[in-house]
């Protein structure tokens, strides 16, 4: 068989196109890394709402992932405490399907005493809101029926006694995901980041430095952490090239100009803002899910 050189200038090409990949894959890298689900933000506003509207915590924890734009599950614990409860929403870092130390808090929801607390932790740590609480006091929980005992009322933690505290259960853990990846499939999601790009703006022009502090600071240990990683894990960079047009924040993309958090975020040397096209679904095409079948 004839021996045959390959072009020096063929080489050329073949390097560019290789360098060009590569450069573009660690573009998306530090997109990924500085989007606000990354990050830990979330739409504390929209979370409030959620809580108000619906004394089911089942909905309230499909409604809260449905909000939050990261790779990874919220899942929410809560304890009793002396005249009420006090529930945490945090984001399952580790994906081991329980609440630990490699895990950050993203909230916290106090209610007690006839008042609710909601209060962000990381880089929601800007938001403090309180409003009175008043459920109607009625009979049936603090006889705790089992229809409140399996599937949990916040009116319930709040007048009934002698439960033992909560925790999302593990056996909804795949539903989550299977919920939230059609949900981020849907045109409810694009609209949810538009209301998400708003919260940014409305905080920052309520909170001001006490914003831009907490969304330009370097984050907690355990979120560092988690993105260095994820940057360094074999394929991940491969990976988001691939999901780049399905991407939370590629999608972000399209409000970049008029969000407060991104204009902190670049102001530390971020590439967030120039992401590229936008899509409908969840980053790396499996955004996780808050559905809960109840």
């Amino acid at each position: 068989m004839e021996k045959r050189d390959i072009p020096q200038n063929g080489l050329l090409v073949v390097g560019l196109a290789a360098t060009s990949f590569l450069a573009g894959c660690d573009k998306s890298a530090d997109q990924w890394s500085s989007a606000p689900g990354t990050q830990g933000l979330i739409n504390l506003d929209a979370v409030k709402q959620a809580f108000i509207k619906d004394p089911n915590v089942a909905q309230f924890e499909t409604r809260v992932n449905e909000i939050f734009e990261g790779d990874n599950l919220v899942m929410c614990t809560s304890k009793p405490i002396n005249g009420g409860f006090l529930l945490s929403g945090t984001e399952d870092l580790d994906a081991d399907r329980e609440v630990s130390k490699k895990d950050e808090v993203l909230f916290t929801l106090t209610v007690a005493q006839g008042r609710a607390l909601l209060q962000g932790n990381g880089i929601n740590g800007f938001y403090k809101e309180s409003w009175p609480y008043a459920p109607p006091k009625k009979e049936e929980y603090s006889r705790a029926p089992s229809t409140y005992r399996h599937y949990p009322h916040f009116h319930y933690w709040y007048w009934g006694r002698g439960w033992g505290g909560y925790y999302t259960p593990r056996s909804r853990y795949n539903s989550m995901f299977s919920h939230r990846n059609d949900y981020r499939g849907g045109s409810g999601y694009s609209s949810q980041i538009a209301q998400n790009t708003n919260f940014e703006n409305r905080m920052s022009s309520k909170y001001g430095a006490g914003f831009r502090n907490a969304v330009g600071g370097v984050g907690s240990p355990v979120r560092r952490d988690y993105i260095n990683t994820k940057k360094n894990a074999p394929g991940f960079k491969d990976s988001l090239k691939s999901h780049q047009k399905s991407s939370a924040w590629s999608q972000r993309s399209k409000s970049s100009k008029s969000s407060s958090f991104r204009s902190v975020k670049n102001s530390r040397g971020s590439t967030y803002s120039k992401s590229g096209r936008s899509g409908s679904s969840g980053f790396r095409g499996h955004s996780g899910s808050s559905g809960f079948g109840v």
